[in-house]
């Protein structure tokens, strides 16, 4: 090992990055969550949550009324498998996580100026990103709340107090590894989600109170996701990263299907049909919608602040009438 050197690990980073951060994100009742957000963030709105009214069908979900489900994630082991939260405030910090990351890729030993310098420019990001949400963005696996109550035998379900966001938001997002093939025909490299082909995609939400209401789900695809190119694009693949720069370049950024939705303050059932998304614009025109290669799939919401809970998100189909 040469002088002034020092060998990290990616498991490594995430201890130095988390390290006595992550309790800030734990389950708990939405009382003790609130709580802290206002400790963190005096200046923060406060929320008021009286809870939902009952559920006016619990089988708004079922076979009984035409629905089938496969489910993606239902948040009952407290916690969600493979999802991950960011906003605005806390971008700087995976900004500096990626660069250090790209240095540990570069090679086993890591120049310590080099570390010092992501670590600092993460350090500088810590306090605003603590303060912009609940549960921790550092928070791995992303934590589950408990619903006061329970819906319809649910007990558990994501839960994000978050803002004030002044950019482009926060998201809650999953990739898939391999992508999912929600349709017929699945390809060797895609994997076939069970009891296709799905029309669309389902959840149960709702908005407390004072929170903002209207929330995108986007799904990505080959043609809208770097990771798994569509060969015959023309032009080559979209280009990650690429803000919203102008609504009439349509020439590189990975601009995902996707469709809106506006919460309500009770719990409701939504579905979000494949055959209804469409691109919000302001990225590269995708030929076709690929439901062979699904890679991604995030809750986008956006300026302002938030106080919203998800759950029971599925893959669904109508049964045919």
């Amino acid at each position: 090992m040469t002088s002034g050197a020092s060998v990290l690990t990616r498991g490594a980073l995430w201890l130095l990055v988390g390290y006595g951060l992550v309790a800030c994100g734990g389950s708990g009742d939405a009382s003790n969550r609130r709580s802290g957000m206002q400790t963190a963030v005096a200046a923060r709105p406060s929320f008021v949550d009286p809870g939902s009214l009952p559920v006016y069908s619990c089988d708004e979900d079922q076979p009984s009324k035409g629905i089938t489900t496969y489910s993606i994630d239902d948040w009952e082991a407290g916690a969600g498998a493979g999802w991950y939260t960011n906003n605005d405030k806390c971008e700087p910090c995976q900004d500096a996580v990626n660069a250090i990351n790209y240095t540990i890729d570069a090679g086993t030993e890591v120049a310590s100026a080099g570390l010092d310098a992501g670590l600092r420019q993460r350090a500088a990001c810590v306090d605003a990103c603590l303060a912009a949400q609940v549960p921790s963005y550092f928070a791995k696996p992303v934590p589950a709340d408990k619903i006061a109550d329970g819906r319809c035998g649910s007990k558990y379900a994501f839960h994000v107090i978050s803002g004030p966001f002044t950019k482009w938001g926060g998201q809650l997002g999953q990739n898939f590894f391999p992508p999912k093939c929600a349709t017929n025909d699945c390809p060797s490299e895609s994997e076939a989600v069970p009891g296709g082909p799905y029309d669309g995609i389902s959840f149960w939400a709702r908005a407390v109170p004072g929170s903002g209401t209207g929330m995108r789900l986007q799904v990505g695809e080959s043609h809208t996701d770097v990771k798994y190119p569509y060969v015959g694009d023309a032009g080559g693949p979209c280009v990650d990263n690429v803000g919203i720069q102008n609504p009439n370049d349509t020439t590189g950024g990975c601009d995902s299907f996707g469709s809106f939705v506006t919460l309500n303050t009770d719990w409701h059932f939504y579905v979000l049909p494949f055959g209804e998304m469409r691109q919000a614009g302001w990225g590269k025109r995708a030929p076709f919608f690929d439901l062979r290669h699904i890679s991604n799939l995030t809750f986008f919401y956006a300026q302002g602040v938030w106080d919203v809970w998800i759950d029971d998100i599925s893959f669904y189909k109508r049964s045919a009438q």
